[in-house]
């Protein structure tokens, strides 16, 4: 019988575990997990903190239980203290009791994930300082968050840009700090990031771009304060959230890997043993604009290499098709809308979706069309909304479900667009709802001009390899 030995258990790991065990049921699968859960969605702590989630279990999407009826052996609260791969042996000690083992394997699988970068500044091992990744964070910030009148949040990314949000909705003052001169800036392009700046300072956030933390100090009546560069902010607690690093040390030196420590793979997940397989934020992913090696932890790509897992453990059969890395980020839940589309009125906007490491820039609109050709999906609706600008120019197509009902489908590239979507570098996209009036076949300049409905002009911006040229196609629907 073939052994397997995963460590970790998130998102790549709970995938690998589910398809190796429906693959090979005969199997032996041994998951390891330091914590007493599974499958927690991080993303979801910033939602939590501004009450936005009814019942923190549905942050879960597996347990322990659920895996062990599909036949894993279970190892929750256990911290593997060795492995050696050559060897095909790793060391575990369980946390409970503090027992330790040691378990032979024929294949291991690495999902350990990522960890909290964690910078070298005074004070920073203070209590009223805590970082954002786990259970046991989230649980730590939405106690704070209960009674707290004030936060300082250190890192203005995905995760520190959402939370502050989140804090200042719920009537929190919020300091928000990053080395960067601009929020998101690793993201989005200066456009789009003044924007999101100013809604912050609309909803009272204090603002700290350019400056470097040096120091932290709690104080006597059970405050913190952060010393920047620029200045010193005092509140009840801060949250460090300024990135994470692979958390692969346990097979570091052993297996090839980025400087970075991502462990590096083949298409198949194959690390450069044969017999040892990585996913998720430990490994490295084939980002498909450039064609080369990244590293980009996201949920997504976890998912779908976990599941390659499964599929190749035996026999490589099913290559991993890469990454354009997209994600998105919703603040304050107002969508951009161009003054002469229509009133500024954030009841009736759309949701704002900016697209990060896109392909596409955003088309210009010229008038809208027909109802069927605009995505009126509104705020309180579920699902993102779509690019209705870019099919016209028949870059993407819908497929499956019905777009705006409710029903599932995708966006795929259509017939003949793959080399516009891989060629690109490096095109920050942002894509926005329309106002109902535009859903209804009228902008306000096709009102003004008295035409009831108009066709639209959509620009689609490609950049070339080579930084000196862009190439601009223009189609108008007919």
């Amino acid at each position: 019988m073939t052994t397997v030995a995963i460590v970790g258990c998130t998102h790549a790991g709970t995938f690998a575990a589910t398809s190796i065990l429906r693959e090979h049921p005969d199997w032996s699968v041994h998951v390891f997990e330091r914590g007493d859960t599974l499958s927690f969605l991080s993303c979801g702590i910033a939602l939590w903190v501004g009450d936005h989630v009814s019942d923190p279990r549905k942050m879960f999407y597996s347990s322990p239980a659920e895996l062990e009826k599909l036949g894993a052996t279970m190892h929750m609260s256990t911290d593997v203290t060795d492995i050696d791969v050559a060897g095909k042996t790793l060391e575990f000690r369980s946390l409970e009791t503090g027992d330790s083992q040691t378990l032979q394997f024929d294949k291991l699988v690495v999902t350990t994930g990522s960890r909290p970068v964690v910078p070298s500044i005074p004070g920073i091992e203070s209590d009223r300082v805590q970082l954002c990744k786990n259970w046991d964070n989230a649980v730590q910030i939405k106690e704070r968050a209960h009674d707290a009148k004030s936060v300082v949040v250190i890192g203005a990314g995905y995760i520190g840009a959402e939370l502050a949000e989140q804090f200042s909705t719920i009537g929190v003052e919020t300091t928000l700090i990053d080395a960067a001169a601009r929020v998101l800036a690793n993201n989005f392009d200066k456009l789009i990031t003044d924007q999101v700046e100013e809604r912050y300072r609309k909803h009272g956030v204090t603002l700290a771009l350019g400056e470097k933390v040096t120091a932290f100090t709690d104080n006597a009546d059970g405050t913190v304060t952060v010393t920047t560069t620029g200045g010193a902010y005092t509140a009840q607690f801060a949250v460090l959230a300024v990135g994470f690093l692979p958390n692969t040390d346990l097979v570091r030196g052993q297996v090839d890997t980025l400087a970075n420590g991502a462990i590096i793979t083949n298409e198949y997940m194959q690390a450069s043993v044969p017999y040892v397989y990585a996913a998720g934020d430990s490994a490295t992913v084939r980002y498909n604009p450039t064609g080369e090696l990244d590293y980009i932890p996201l949920a997504t790509n976890a998912v779908r290499q976990g599941t390659l897992i499964g599929l190749n453990i035996d026999t490589p059969t099913r290559t991993y098709m890469g990454t354009q890395a997209t994600s998105a980020v919703q603040l304050y839940r107002a969508g951009h809308v161009d003054p002469e589309l229509g009133p500024a009125d954030t009841a009736r906007q759309g949701r704002a979706v900016l697209l990060d490491r896109g392909h596409l820039g955003r088309g210009e609109h010229g008038e809208c069309g027909p109802p069927s050709r605009v995505h009126d999906r509104h705020v309180g609706e579920r699902g993102l909304p779509v690019s209705t600008e870019l099919r016209p120019a028949r870059l993407l197509r819908w497929r499956g479900g019905r777009e705006g009902r409710g029903r599932a489908g995708r966006l795929t590239p259509a017939r003949g667009a793959r080399r516009h979507l891989t060629r690109a570098t490096h095109i920050t996209c942002l894509m926005a709802n329309w106002l109902p009036d535009i859903a209804a076949g009228r902008t306000a300049g096709a009102a003004r001009r008295g035409n009831k409905t108009a066709r639209p002009t959509v620009e689609i911006t490609r950049q070339s390899d080579s930084p000196h040229t862009r190439h601009r196609t223009k189609r108008r629907r007919r």
